[in-house]
């Protein structure tokens, strides 16, 4: 009993830190839904100190090679890592910082970083691939990872990102947005998730 008890403590544990991350950063992620896969955004002002930090912990993870599920689902990672990058490509007015498929935590991550020559903003995408990150009843945890990597990426000390800016982010979707559409809903009422109602309002 007392192994059982243990057990169910650390899993609530682990999902209140997932649900604890998730609303620490609600005002200052955008979610992109154009594709199956999760693209979790986050905008900064464009200090070189941020940008060669994140260039420098990009280059410090492991290359996605290095996933276990690589020898299976590696063709398709590189194809959509390639259509990012032609899609970034296309936009003159965008300057690319970094593009990289690594390992975070054993599961692959498209890392794409690239500056707004107009306005002073540099933007990081990350996009969550591989079959488990599609699987709803893992939404949360897979959100928890990009959340990770994100202040992994940039930690808040060396800079703080900015709220998303709709006119680059239109069409993005709030972290209680997305949660609320993608988790079964007796999952989401037992995480007790924000209802997604003013998610979208900066603080």
């Amino acid at each position: 009993m007392n192994g059982l008890c243990r057990a169910l403590y650390s899993f609530v544990s682990e999902i209140g830190r997932q649900r604890d991350l998730c609303i620490r950063h609600r005002f200052t992620t955008a979610i992109h839904t154009k594709s199956k896969e999760l693209g979790v955004y986050r905008m900064y002002g464009r200090e070189e100190e941020a940008i060669k930090y994140l260039r420098d912990a990009a280059s410090s993870l492991p290359p996605w090679e290095e996933a276990a599920l690589f020898d299976w689902e590696g063709v398709k990672w590189n194809k959509v890592k390639a259509q990012i990058d032609r899609r970034v490509g296309r936009h003159k007015e965008l300057e690319p910082v970094v593009s990289r498929g690594v390992a975070w935590k054993g599961n692959p991550v498209a890392i794409h970083a690239y500056k707004f020559e107009v306005e002073r903003f540099f933007k990081i995408e990350l996009e969550m691939l591989g079959e488990t990150a599609r699987q709803p009843e893992r939404a949360l945890k897979t959100m928890a990872e990009a959340l990770e990597c994100h202040d992994f990426l940039i930690p808040e000390a060396v800079a703080k990102p900015k709220a998303p800016y709709t006119k680059h982010e239109a069409a993005f979707l709030t972290i209680d947005e997305y949660l609320s559409r993608k988790l079964p809903p007796d999952m989401y009422a037992l995480y007790s998730l924000p209802q997604p109602a003013d998610s979208k309002r900066a603080t």
